[in-house]
């Protein structure tokens, strides 16, 4: 119902919906290369997902605020502003450019699945 809720304003026939939420369900999203290039291997992401993988660990509650304060946090640390925190994390997450709100997202994941993508991108961006 969650998932369903977080994608509800980009659904125009039920048929979409699939689509647009197999990512929240499969152990690991599909990454498009081009997102990976334009995202991922970038200069300092490798180390901006391994802060934010940090942080989150000790991240309680799990909840949407507390999240963004924690990735705001280590982007404050790194020197990175507001796009150079969610997009990458958007791709290192879900595999794609677009979807619903980054922090929402990562409360709906879960903290194991987050930091089970954010340590496979980081292996992605480094490749």
């Amino acid at each position: 119902a969650r998932v369903i809720a977080l994608e509800q304003q980009r659904v125009k026939l039920l048929s979409e919906v699939p689509e647009l939420t197999d990512f929240f369900f499969a152990e690991m999203p599909e990454y498009a290369d081009k997102s990976v290039a334009k995202w991922l291997r970038r200069e300092g992401v490798p180390d901006f997902l391994e802060g934010v993988s940090a942080a989150l660990t000790e991240t309680n509650p799990w909840d949407e605020q507390s999240l963004e304060a924690a990735v705001r946090g280590v982007g404050t640390t790194q020197g990175r502003e507001k796009g150079e925190l969610t997009h990458p994390l958007r791709v290192a997450l879900s595999g794609r450019e677009v979807g619903p709100g980054l922090y929402e997202m990562m409360a709906v994941l879960g903290r194991a699945r987050v930091l089970q993508r954010l340590a496979h991108a980081g292996e992605l961006a480094r490749a």
